[in-house]
């Protein structure tokens, strides 16, 4: 849907496209939606601190307030459409600085990929 906006004399045009794709908010929010099903404390982009640096992660699972595991969200790629969730091994810098915080590190490469991520991080909760 396109907008006329009026700004002075100039006649602006804007425009809101529809997403083709699922984002990376998306992903981590559903995430989210599901591991609170299971009383599950997760947590969205929180502060870590490591190597004198600030990071924001994705999603990190807590249990009794101390962190189990982190979860890094992607957006829709075709990278990831080929497999059904994505291997650290074939990961990017910024997992492999994660795993400096002693907790296990999963990636969430997609929609069709949250119900694994779901039982990885259930099983660190055992």
């Amino acid at each position: 849907m396109t907008f006329s906006v009026f700004c002075g004399i100039v006649r602006v045009m804007r425009e809101i496209i529809y997403p083709r794709k699922i984002s990376e908010a998306e992903v981590q929010a559903q995430l989210w939606t599901e591991l609170k099903k299971f009383s599950v404390d997760a947590r969205l982009q929180v502060i870590g601190k490591g190597d004198d640096k600030l990071c924001k992660l994705d999603l990190v699972v807590f249990q009794n307030a101390i962190p189990k595991c982190i979860v890094e969200c992607k957006g829709w790629s075709k990278r990831y459409s080929k497999e059904r969730w994505y291997q650290l091994a074939k990961n990017t810098k910024q997992v492999v600085r994660y795993q400096q915080f002693g907790v296990p590190v999963f990636v969430c490469g997609r929609q069709e990929s949250i119900p694994n991520v779901i039982c990885l991080i259930r099983n660190c909760l055992r």
